[in-house]
């Protein structure tokens, strides 16, 4: 089993020993993860006073916080001080990986099928959270060779085009609010973040150090930009 794009604890320096500056770097515990819980601690901290102050609506502060609180035990669970090895390492790290694509997936699909139908919305986002990484795994099974980093540019690869087809498709519809224009905003943010990622894999794969100085950017997007991003941009409707 492989361990998809968004982990970027998973691929060690065995596949390079020697390891390059950069590759040091991206394997250093500051970076992940350090960086990630210095810059995630502070919006966490600020959405819990939010629920404490007893601010309204509760469900919507309790969504974000439930995925800030996630995605910092992504970075503790995925980055260099896991405690996790072998096989429960590689089943927490789909199980999260699956989550930090699903909190995306969740707003969109929420916002476009309407806040009254919760079960529905949250159905479907399930599904399409799990859709790329069995279809990356099925494609990348036959031609990866096992090597880590060429299942992760499948996915990355995989994931990018499903937003830029998503991205294509909203343009395609008149904007009517402020959500819409939102939600154009954070597939560009995901096919950004996904584009970034593939294209330093195929700086790495191509035995380049800079890839995983180029990496360190989408690593950000996922693990510290996204969910404040999200929060702050978002306008009041959604809130509401």
């Amino acid at each position: 089993m492989f361990r998809p794009a968004g982990v970027v604890g998973v691929a060690r320096t065995d596949e390079h020993p020697a390891g390059g500056m950069f590759e040091k770097v991206y394997h250093h515990p500051l970076h992940n993860p350090g960086l990630f819980w210095a810059m995630g601690v502070p919006f966490a901290l600020y959405l819990l006073s939010r629920l404490r102050r007893g601010e309204r609506p509760p469900f919507v502060t309790g969504w974000f916080l439930f995925f800030q609180l996630e995605i910092l035990l992504d970075a503790g669970l995925q980055g260099e001080l896991t405690p996790l090895t072998g096989g429960l390492l590689q089943a927490v790290s789909i199980l999260l990986v699956v989550s930090g694509d699903l909190r995306f997936l969740l707003l969109l699909v929420w916002q476009r099928r309407g806040k009254p139908a919760l079960g529905r919305w949250a159905a479907v986002a399930v599904v399409w959270s799990l859709f790329v990484p069995i279809a990356s795994f099925v494609v990348a099974r036959p031609i990866a060779n096992g090597q880590p980093r060429a299942l992760f540019l499948i996915y990355e690869a995989m994931f990018a085009s499903m937003a830029l087809a998503l991205a294509v498709h909203g343009a395609q519809r008149p904007v009517q609010n402020a959500t819409d224009r939102w939600l154009r905003r954070l597939i560009a943010f995901e096919v950004v973040q996904y584009t970034l990622w593939a294209c330093a894999d195929v700086i790495i794969l191509s035995g380049h150090d800079v890839g995983y100085l180029i990496r360190l950017i989408p690593n950000t997007l996922y693990y510290a930009a996204f969910m404040p991003f999200a929060w702050f941009t978002a306008p009041a409707e959604v809130r509401a």
